[in-house]
Parts: structure tokens; C-alpha cells; sequence
């Protein structure tokens, strides 16, 4: 900031040229980590409280063994949190390293 002041930019353009990049660059990946953790947080919220009717998950599990006794619905919503939770995490290694190599 000081180097950009400096050098005649104002505190807006020492903002936008200089501060902002060095901090999205920081911030990047562990916000990309939080995302991937709310995703999955959320899908336990989903479980644990608020299905059919806020039963908790063994009266949830135990009823719907003793109805249905079939696991799919539970297998292909597992799977598309992997199709979500994998690539991001994937994304977030390589911005990881590549931030590192910056340095």
C-alpha cells in the first residue's frame, strides 16, 4: 500500500491494483475449504433436524429400514455430495500449491 501510495496512486487505485489481488490470493483457497465444509455441514443439518418432521436420525434410520428397507435414495444422494465435495477439493489442492509457488 505504502509503495503504491508512493508511487502517486490514490487509496482507491492502491486498492484495486495491489492490495485486493495480494488478498484474493490469500483468502482463496481457505474460503474455498469453508465452502466445501458448509456443503457438507448442510447435508447433516438436513438429516440430523429438519427430515420429516425434525425426527432424529436413529428413529429416521430405524423407521425407514422397517418401511423400505432400501438404501438407494440414501446411496445417490451420497454420491452426488461426492460429485460435489470431490472436484472442489480437487480445485483447492492445485490453487493451494500454486499459491504456494508463488511465494
Amino acid at each position: 500500500m505504502e509503495a503504491a501510495r508512493s508511487l502517486g496512486q490514490s487509496h482507491g487505485q492502491a486498492m484495486i491494483h495491489v492490495v485486493v489481488p495480494q488478498a484474493f490470493r490469500i483468502i482463496l483457497p481457505p474460503l474455498t475449504n469453508e465452502l466445501i465444509l458448509l456443503t457438507k455441514d448442510s447435508s447433516l443439518v438436513y438429516i440430523l433436524g429438519l427430515s420429516l418432521s425434525g425426527y432424529e436420525l436413529t428413529k429416521f434410520g430405524r423407521e425407514g429400514m422397517n418401511s423400505a428397507s432400501n438404501l438407494t435414495p440414501i446411496i445417490v444422494i451420497a454420491l452426488c455430495y461426492l460429485l460435489i465435495t470431490v472436484p472442489l477439493s480437487i480445485v483447492v489442492r492445485r490453487m493451494e500449491s500454486r499459491s504456494e509457488r508463488a511465494r
